[in-house]
């Protein structure tokens, strides 16, 4: 393990709709949450943990991708307001709606961060390949990504508009 010289700057941007789209990144926050991720097909660039945490992430993360951070930090990068003492950062991948889906389920216009989670976590318990959102939120949003509880690992999330 390291201490961390990447920019917590960077990751603090996260946070925002506008950040994501910049740096093409998102945060996923919990042990078990990453886990999922780390067990499915998204590979976290870097996790930012506090080193209480070490010992359980090292059991499915390399020591290689842990960056040690002081509590204080991590509060900053955060998006919860008691951090769990591990965050991970990962790729956007935008991928183009094909012409021809298997079954899936579209999403539109949801706003609301708690209902778009449910709904992804919805789609991948029934099977679904796939979600396709229609002038919806960013689901990258963090609270988007809490509410999922991993299930978006599962699935690829296609944003589109009506044009």
């Amino acid at each position: 393990m390291k201490k961390t010289t990447l920019s917590l700057k960077t990751v603090q941007k996260l946070k925002t709709t506008k950040g994501r789209k910049e740096e093409k990144k998102f945060t996923v926050e919990g042990l078990r949450a990453i886990r999922t991720c780390v067990e499915s097909r998204l590979k976290p660039i870097g996790v930012y943990i506090i080193e209480e945490q070490c010992t359980q992430a090292e059991q499915f993360i390399s020591p290689k991708k842990l960056h040690i951070i002081s509590h204080a930090d991590m509060k900053k990068i955060s998006n919860a307001s008691t951090p769990s003492g591990i965050l991970a950062v990962l790729p956007i991948t935008q991928k183009k709606i094909p012409s021809s889906l298997e079954p899936t389920l579209v999403a539109v216009g949801i706003s609301d961060p708690g209902n778009m989670g449910t709904l992804i976590r919805t789609a991948a318990a029934v099977g679904k390949k796939s979600v396709v959102i229609i002038d919806g939120i960013d689901p990258y949003n963090p609270k988007v990504i809490q509410a999922s509880a991993g299930a978006f690992a599962q699935i690829d999330l296609l944003q589109t508009t009506w044009e």
